[in-house]
Order: C-alpha cells, then sequence, then structure tokens
C-alpha cells in the first residue's frame, strides 16, 4: 500500500470518527476508491505534499525573486514533478516558469491568452489551466494545457452564460475527477466545467455576492466533496459537490480574503487584502472555523498561494496595486515568498 494512500485512510479515519453525519457520508461519497486512489500519484492536487518525495526532495528558498517587467503576475502554483514555480501574468497573458533560482522564462504563449489571473496544476493528469479575464473586454474564459509539453487541451469560452453580463473568472480547482469549478468574481457566480469541456452555471445565489467589495474569489476543494470559495466580505462559503444549492456562509473575524490553499483536512490557508497570510482551521468538516496562525508578508500586494513540499505554502507579490495606479515604469521584479507562521 503507497504511503500516500496510507497517510489519507489514517486522516480519513479519525475525521470520520470525530464528525460523522449523513450530509458528509453523502459528500464522501464523491471521494475515488482505493484503486483509484493508488494509481494516480499523488492522489490529489492540493495533498502533493502527503505524497512520498523520497526520490525528488529538494532544497526550497525562504524567497524566490524574479525579473519579468510589467508582468503583474496574480496566479502562482508549483510543480513538485518538475521543481518550478508557474505564474500568471495580467497585462501579458501568459503563463510563466520560475525555477528556484529566480530566473524566468515564458512557458505558455497563446493568442487565446489575454490577461491570464488565476492557475491552477491538476496533479493527477499533469496538466495546467489558467483564468482568462479583462477588466476592459468583454473576455472571460478557462484554457488548460499539457504540462509535458505546453500544448493547449482546452478552451472553454464564458461570455454569454449569464447574459448581459461582463464576468471576470479569477480563480479556479479541480475535483477527483477533473471537473474544474471557476469563481467569477464579477457576477460572484460560481462555473463548472465537466470533463467533456461543457461550461455551465454552477451555483448563483444573491448570498454569494457581497454587500462589500469584490465578488467571490480563491477557491479550493475538499476531497470529502466540497468547496470552500473566499469572499471579500469575511465570509468563506461551504459548497457541497452534490448538492451545490445547500451552500452555508462561515463568518470569519477576517475579510478581505483572495486566495486560497488547502493545507490538510483540517487546515487552509488564505490571503488577505491587509498583506497577511492567515490559517483557518476546522474540526468539524469545516461548518465553522477558528482562526490560527498569522503572517505578515513581506512583498507587495500579496494575492495566490502555492502549496509544495511538505505543506510549505508560497505566497506570490503581484503589485497589482502599481499596475492599478499606473506605474511607470511598471514593476520589473516580482518574489513569491515562503510563508512562516
Amino acid at each position: 500500500m503507497k504511503t500516500q494512500h496510507l497517510i489519507f485512510m489514517g486522516f480519513f479515519s479519525i475525521f470520520m470518527a470525530t464528525s460523522c453525519s449523513n450530509d458528509l457520508v453523502e459528500e464522501v461519497s464523491s471521494v475515488p476508491d482505493k484503486e483509484v486512489i493508488e494509481n494516480n500519484q499523488p492522489f490529489f492536487e492540493d495533498y502533493s505534499h502527503l505524497a512520498s518525495t523520497s526520490k525528488r526532495l529538494t532544497f526550497l528558498p525562504d524567497k524566490v525573486s524574479f525579473t519579468a517587467p510589467g508582468l503583474y503576475p496574480e496566479g502562482v502554483e508549483f510543480d513538485f514533478r518538475r521543481n518550478r514555480f508557474y505564474v500568471s501574468s495580467f497585462t501579458q497573458g501568459t503563463i510563466g516558469i520560475v525555477t528556484n533560482e529566480g530566473e524566468y522564462v515564458p512557458f505558455i504563449e497563446d493568442e487565446i491568452l489575454t490577461a491570464t489571473v488565476g492557475v491552477h496544476i491538476d496533479n493527477i493528469r499533469d496538466r495546467i489551466y489558467v483564468t482568462i479575464g479583462s477588466f476592459f473586454q468583454n473576455i472571460a474564459g478557462v484554457a488548460g494545457y499539457d504540462l509535458k509539453t505546453g500544448k493547449r487541451i482546452l478552451y472553454v469560452d464564458l461570455v454569454g452564460l449569464i447574459p448581459n453580463t461582463n464576468p471576470f473568472p479569477n480563480d479556479l480547482i479541480t475535483d477527483f475527477e477533473g471537473n474544474i469549478y471557476v469563481t467569477d468574481t464579477g457576477t460572484s457566480t460560481l462555473y463548472k466545467i465537466n470533463t467533456e469541456g461543457e461550461a455551465s452555471i454552477f451555483l448563483q445565489d444573491e448570498k454569494l455576492k457581497p454587500s462589500v467589495g469584490f465578488g467571490i474569489n480563491g477557491i479550493t476543494y475538499h476531497p470529502f466533496g466540497f468547496l470552500l470559495v473566499a469572499s471579500s466580505d469575511a465570509k468563506i462559503f461551504r459548497v457541497p459537490i452534490n448538492k451545490p444549492e445547500s451552500f452555508t456562509a462561515i463568518d470569519l473575524p477576517v475579510g478581505g480574503l483572495d486566495g486560497l490553499q488547502i493545507i490538510d483536512f483540517r487546515t487552509i490557508h488564505a490571503v488577505s487584502n491587509f498583506a497577511n497570510v492567515i490559517e483557518y482551521k476546522s474540526n468539524d468538516a469545516w461548518r465553522t472555523i477558528e482562526l490560527g496562525s498569522s503572517y505578515t508578508v513581506q512583498g507587495d500586494f500579496p494575492t495566490t498561494l502555492a502549496n509544495a513540499y511538505f505543506k510549505t505554502t508560497y505566497v506570490i507579490n503581484s503589485s497589482l496595486d502599481d499596475l492599478f495606479r499606473g506605474a511607470n515604469p511598471p514593476v520589473e521584479t516580482f518574489t513569491i515568498e515562503k510563508v512562516v507562521f
């Protein structure tokens, strides 16, 4: 039995013993069986740090600085197979590689990519997905690429799913089966793109719209079968995959959240607009949340997170505030910073 399956089953047994309900059992039914987990290593992208890393242990720096004039990277992900980061670009519409030594190299340069925002790696299928949005044009979509070849394997246009609106797809995540879930900050709507590449409205509700600030933003997937979605007005929404209309809102002591990253079954990290990364805990399958530690980010305008080996979290400093205020010359150097609680 593989290491990551042993860890998973241990956590699963403990969790089920302490929080068992009919709703939870229904949600957990979406988790793959033993064979599926063992034949896909790691068994889930956000839990890659639980897989055996004996053959790929590597040094990770406390901070990676890289030069890419005017890039303004909102999204970041870590590829544990190839030991490198990927970043998006709000201005250049690329997906770039950042090495641990701070070298930046464009990886995906595709004519359909205008402004790339959220970026997500599906480790099970070795693919990278990115949201495409624009504040200035009615452009909204999701693109996917093979990480081995860089070849585009998916493009889904989200314009028109909600008539007479200007969507802004922000962040995205995949579930075990490969379905993609996308947050639309412009309309506070959740979209789903199934494994056939068909897009639909997954959840649309007035309760998702914030009283102040932007709409829903960061998103992550819990292996028990629900999404956790960040809102700018001090809420995280818990959205069951099998029954999204039964979503619930969890009030938080700190608002203005951007990116979310699941760390283990009971822990998530969240980026706050107040230049903090906050640790949240839950002991009841995320029906309630407890505030944990907080880390003050040293860099400028943090947005999203990447999870690397052994629960190591990194945050991207995008400098989007400089972009929005029209900085001239544009920012040249950006950082990916290790979060230390």
